[in-house]
């Protein structure tokens, strides 16, 4: 069995470092023989030494390339690319991230348990320790879906995340891409593949028991960080729709209204809790009001960029969302 490990990394040499270690010593099943490949979108190669110094003692082959164009989805892509042709599997994992010894063994335990075409991990942040306490106390780097779902239990097309992701080869080369490089530096290119993956008709299902830990900068521990994120992924929800029409148009824009009306009214009691309870909820409620008027822009036109820290009016996507 081949598995092809594709890794995008952009200037985080000290983590990518800590993340080939990880899976050269992951414990593999007698059959499984992997290749990683790691694609730098530094047109400088900042990564490159990493890699290097890794392939002295790597036990699976191990490839490097750079990716010029910025965005995630193109380096994403131009890793698949790479990948072995013959592979059965590939591994989606972020260059943050570090796994347990093993994680790729649980990945195909429950693939072969299920008989699923996809199998998410879960990832489980390592946070700072200069990390505020109401960050810490209100989870707000665990996914919801980690707590929804039981182990094996399938998991919904739009809770598709590429930072822990086994995917059968075949159904990705159905694909065009097959990430969608138009998302370039806007982001959620994953959810966009597991929408697609649900339109081919994949079985998708989650695993809790195959884990990677992900690196929390101090900086992404911040309030305005924190409300970034949230305002970032309500703000593609409608980009993401596949089904674009005026009438979804307007329930998504009513629902958008509705949670910016609701936090406002919530506002002020939950403020007063919180000075008791802890500040985590008041913000909480603050995020409730960004992701409301997140997902009302994103259905206006306006799209935020995260990855180029710009914020965008994309007429083309505007222009459709009212054809």
């Amino acid at each position: 069995m081949i598995i092809s490990v594709c890794i995008s990394t952009f200037k985080r040499p000290q983590y990518l470092s800590i993340l080939l270690k990880g899976i050269n010593e992951q414990e593999l099943p007698d059959n499984c023989k992997l290749k990683i490949i790691v694609v730098d979108n530094d047109p400088g190669g900042s990564s490159k030494s990493v890699v290097d110094e890794a392939l002295s003692s790597f036990v699976h082959e191990l490839v490097y390339d750079i990716e010029s164009r910025r965005g995630i989805p193109f380096s994403r892509n131009k890793a698949f690319s790479l990948a072995n042709p013959n592979s059965e599997f590939v591994i989606f994992v972020d260059d943050d991230e570090y796994p347990e010894k093993d994680w790729i063994k649980q990945l195909l335990a429950m693939q072969q348990q299920t008989n699923a075409d996809l199998v998410e991990g879960i990832v489980f942040p390592e946070l700072n320790p200069n990390t505020p306490s109401w960050v810490i106390k209100g989870n707000f780097f665990l996914l919801p879906h980690y707590n929804a779902l039981s182990n094996g239990q399938e998991l919904p097309f739009d809770a598709v995340m590429t930072n822990n992701l086994l995917v059968k080869y075949e159904l990705l080369k159905k694909l065009d891409g097959p990430f969608n490089e138009e998302m370039g530096l806007i982001g959620c290119d994953d959810s966009a593949l597991g929408i697609n993956l649900h339109k081919i008709g994949c079985k998708m299902v989650f695993t809790n028991t195959a884990i990677v830990h992900e690196h929390i900068p101090e900086e992404r521990t911040t309030f305005k960080w924190i409300m970034q994120r949230g305002y970032r992924t309500a703000n593609t929800i409608w980009l993401l729709n596949p089904d674009k029409n005026f009438l979804g148009m307007i329930k998504l824009f009513v629902i958008g209204l509705l949670r910016v009306i609701l936090g406002i009214i919530l506002l002020i009691p939950v403020y007063i809790i919180s000075l008791f309870a802890g500040m985590r909820y008041f913000y909480k409620v603050i995020r409730i009001i960004v992701r409301g008027v997140g997902i009302m822009a994103g259905i206006m036109g306006f799209h935020y960029e995260e990855y180029n820290a710009s914020y965008t009016f994309n007429k083309a996507t505007a222009a459709e969302a009212n054809a």
